[in-house]
């Protein structure tokens, strides 16, 4: 069916006509003038326009005509005598009364045709063009951030539409989040999880299959409620798996097909060559990703390594100069730590390390840090806290380590102690070397003191405290 807007300026256009062309295979909207044109006139509307002129139209309206031609491939009907040059430059054919039935009607399709062939080679070469950018915008970072950014803002540019979001696979809980959301309230929709499974980006996870749906609301697998959670109503769904090696990496999911009325197969080829490229992106940026924090991460401990802590400290050091706020380090040594080893062996004792550094972590605030420095040192760093308040904290983590009481083989029940050394930026040291060598000084003066104790830097021999 070739759908076709009609306006009989020349009144050319008879019954007897419009019921032939009806016949084979038109769906032709009369209208009266160029108001109702414009009305018409949206994405997939109609493929042609088929336009009569009288003599005697005025230039303006001519030339308002011409206009439409950006919007609309026309076929121009001229009654003899008349003026239509400004017309027919742009008309796709020109005819003139009385007009055969037969003849319309080809020349319709024909210009339906040509109108088709057309756009689906813009079409095509806006696709190359904008994969020429996703390529060498890909492989200009390995941030996973901005890679999904990226794939998100591209595949909303090549096929428009009022929402869309990027799901990124958990392989640990085999669960979809939403990562990059666009549309009505995003910040309610990103970071919640679904079920592979679950839903129509769900269901394109676990079957690894692209699906391109008209009515959402009519598939049993749509899942309704981040509807109901937004207030946004969701019509059609066109949504592909990011698949790399065979192994589902997330899913590229668009709502409502904006300038028409749904999504089509060429907006779904489009997608899933996107996707294509997107998902080798992901797996590379995942891969940095892991080996960047195997990189600052202790093997044993599974917390950051000593690389790491230098590498903050200094950041710390830098803000907490120019705030003028203060930066506390803990020194933290365990005790008699070989017995546990030569006596249990390697195994437990690095078990035990691992529990260790576990409970320190799980003992300071988010936005502190604790490393494993070597052996059996570890280290606590205490942004915006001053000296007597890291002291507090060193006592509660010394008395926390003594408490802990480790499960070794056959039932057997390891308990362990640690000294701590505690310094601060700028009370008593002006420089990271500084402050790193005055909590080590003062962690090893614990040590020598008893064990099972802490010692500041700001103590003298009586082992009294002396605030700043």
């Amino acid at each position: 069916m070739t759908t076709v807007i009609a306006i009989d300026r020349a009144q050319l256009l008879t019954p007897e006509l419009l019921n032939s062309l009806s016949a084979n295979g038109c769906l032709v909207h009369s209208v009266a003038d160029l108001d109702e044109v414009h009305r018409l006139l949206k994405p997939d509307a109609a493929e042609i326009l088929l336009l009569t002129v009288a003599r005697g139209d005025p230039p303006d309206l001519l030339r308002a005509i011409r206009d439409v031609e950006a919007a609309l491939p026309y076929i121009l009907v001229q009654a003899r005598g008349g003026d239509p040059s400004v017309l027919a430059q742009g008309a796709y054919w020109t005819l003139a009364p009385p007009l055969d039935a037969e003849q319309l009607c080809a020349v319709i399709r024909a210009a339906a045709e040509n109108s088709a062939l057309r756009q689906d080679l813009q079409r095509q070469r806006f696709a190359l063009s904008a994969f020429n950018d996703v390529g060498r915008a890909l492989t200009s970072t390995l941030k996973l951030k901005e890679v999904l950014n990226l794939i998100a803002e591209k595949a909303s540019r090549m096929v428009p539409c009022e929402a869309w979001s990027l799901l990124l696979m958990d392989h640990r809980t085999d669960q979809l989040t939403f990562e990059i959301v666009s549309g009505p309230r995003p910040d309610v929709v990103r970071g919640y999880r679904m079920e592979v499974g679950e839903g129509i980006a769900g269901w394109v996870a676990k079957e690894g299959q692209p699906i391109l749906i008209q009515d959402a609301q009519r598939d049993l697998r749509f899942f309704p409620q981040v509807d109901d959670t937004t207030g946004f109503r969701t019509r059609s769904i066109l949504c592909v798996p990011l698949i790399s090696k065979d192994k589902i990496q997330g899913v590229i999911e668009l709502i409502n097909r904006a300038e028409r009325s749904s999504f089509d197969r060429h907006d779904l080829e489009v997608i899933t060559a996107l996707a294509g490229y997107g998902a080798i992106a992901i797996e590379n940026a995942r891969l940095y990703e892991q080996a960047e924090e195997l990189a600052i991460t202790d093997d044993t401990t599974q917390i950051p390594n000593m690389r790491y802590f230098h590498h903050i400290l200094n950041r710390e050091l830098i803000r907490a100069g120019r705030r003028g706020s203060p930066l506390s380090l803990l020194f933290i040594d365990l005790d008699n730590f070989k017995l546990v080893n030569d006596t249990h062996g390697h195994f437990h004792g690095s078990r035990l390390l691992k529990e260790i550094a576990h409970l320190l972590k799980r003992s300071i605030r988010g936005i502190d840090l604790v490393a494993r420095y070597g052996g059996d040192e570890f280290v606590a760093l205490l942004p915006d806290t001053d000296h007597a308040t890291a002291f507090r904290l060193a006592e509660r983590l010394r008395a926390q380590v003594e408490s802990y009481a480790y499960h070794a083989e056959a039932g057997t029940v390891v308990k362990i102690t640690g000294s701590v050394g505690v310094a601060s930026f700028p009370d008593q040291a002006q420089t990271k070397e500084d402050l790193v060598r005055l909590a080590d000084q003062a962690m090893y003066r614990a040590k020598g003191a008893q064990r099972n104790f802490v010692y500041s830097a700001l103590q003298d021999q009586l082992g009294r405290l002396v605030l700043p």
